[in-house]
């Protein structure tokens, strides 16, 4: 989910570990009040979450480049599509952020 050199090429981003991430985020902003893991939540979701889905909205992909092609998974499967689908769910609850 971090990349220190931002290139950016190549599997960068997986989506279960942006969800997990997230709420690993909420739960250390919450026990020491440092807002700027709100940040990262908010960067986590712009940049891989959403960045996750195709553009159709039907697929997702298990790694996000920034800039390289994506390949979606075919069907669905019990890991990555299911917690992107938990992650956007969870997004009301994280948006006061």
């Amino acid at each position: 989910m971090w990349d220190e050199e931002q290139e950016g090429r190549g599997q960068v981003a997986e989506t279960c570990a942006t969800v997990y991430g997230a709420w690993f985020f909420d739960e250390v902003m919450r026990l020491t009040g440092d807002l700027r893991y709100g940040d990262l939540i908010e960067r986590a979701t712009y940049n891989a979450l959403f960045g996750a889905q195709e553009p159709t909205g039907r697929r997702i992909c298990y790694f996000e480049p920034f800039s390289a092609k994506r390949e979606h998974f075919e069907r669905d499967s019990y890991c990555c599509p299911n917690n992107f689908r938990r992650g956007i769910a969870a997004l009301p609850g994280l948006v006061y952020y």
